[in-house]
């Protein structure tokens, strides 16, 4: 896989020697800076008298393989033959990287070829094909997002809801515009990526108090409202127009009500208590049924404020302490202290 981004078409170009062409694709194109997701097939650590060096041969989704090298650290965790890691390579910090050549079968000839510069590795512990890993990577712009997002799903203390939730990701229709669109047209987290920032900010903030205030099936559910909130926006933010006719807290539950009655046939209180959270906020009730619903609205404003509040001062010198943001229906005025 490559994003941030660069074709593979391109790379193998690049490693015959041709001409770098843009592609028509859906990833832009970075040449300084390229990531791939792959499958480790060959690792190794090499020592020699500049420095020890761990060197990884990975297979992409597409048949090709990929050499890589970094510069190993004292008490590193490596990831292991068959893991699927997320990597970024150093700008111009590649020879040979990628080539349809057999996999290397001994450690010295791993070691031996031209490798890229490895600056950061990340395993994915997402239990989905490599193609799809390389789809969402390749089209969002908030790959470290991503990672973070794997991270939430992992920690969700009650398998049923796990497993829920990782098979609704598996579903490219929805999981694609989540980790694509912005939250906002001109307001917080606007930028593309924008929709899976705020919801996985969401989801770690109230993760951090839940799980310390309530029993972990309110919490998991907790965490798991946080990071759908917005589901719905994957549609607005789509669609030019299309929010003036529904809501996105609307489309949220309609989006996700498929899957809700799968998990409703396993566990019928627990589907029917994220459609209240998930719902809460179109009520007048002063306290929710449920408490995490709460701190998902506070997570909801606090990352929405941080967001805006850097937006209004992002053009303006560090010595400014106050700002002020326009959008379509209101301007907000902002302080900060340096």
């Amino acid at each position: 896989m490559i994003s941030d981004f660069t074709t593979k078409q391109s790379l193998q170009s690049l490693s015959q020697g041709q001409p770098y062409q843009t592609q028509t694709a859906p990833c832009p194109i970075t040449p300084s800076q390229i990531r791939f997701v792959g499958q480790v097939e060959s690792l190794m650590t090499r020592h020699a008298a500049e420095g020890d060096f761990h060197f990884v041969l990975l297979a992409l989704s597409d048949g090709l393989m990929f050499r890589g090298k970094w510069r190993a650290a004292s008490d590193e965790l490596l990831p292991r033959l068959g893991d699927v890691i997320h990597i970024e390579t150093e700008p111009n910090g590649f020879d040979l990287m990628v080539n349809n050549l057999p996999s290397v079968n001994t450690a010295n000839q791993l070691a031996g070829k031209a490798c890229c510069l490895i600056k950061n590795w990340q395993v994915i512990p997402a239990p989905y094909p490599l193609e799809m890993l390389d789809q969402l990577y390749c089209i969002t712009e908030q790959p470290e997002t991503l990672d973070r997002l794997w991270g939430i799903i992992q920690r969700i203390p009650v398998p049923i809801l796990r497993s829920w939730l990782s098979d609704l990701f598996a579903n490219t229709q929805l999981s694609l515009p989540f980790a694509q669109v912005p939250a906002s047209h001109n307001h917080h987290h606007s930028h593309a990526g924008g929709l899976l920032l705020h919801s996985v900010e969401c989801a770690e903030w109230v993760e951090q108090v839940a799980t310390r205030t309530l029993n972990p099936k309110e919490a998991a559910l907790s965490v798991i409202a946080a990071l759908l909130h917005d589901f719905g926006k994957i549609e607005t933010m789509n669609e030019k127009g299309f929010s003036q006719f529904v809501s996105h807290e609307v489309l949220s539950l309609t989006l996700l009500e498929p899957s809700l009655i799968t998990l409703q046939a396993q566990w019928p209180q627990g589907a029917y208590a994220l459609r209240q959270m998930l719902s809460w906020s179109t009520f007048s009730e002063k306290f929710p049924k449920f408490p995490g619903a709460l701190l998902v609205k506070m997570a909801d404003q606090y990352s929405t404020s941080l967001s805006a509040r850097n937006k209004a001062f992002h053009a303006l010198p560090e010595h400014y302490y106050w700002a002020r943001l326009k959008t379509s229906n209101s301007v907000q005025m902002f302080n900060r202290i340096n």
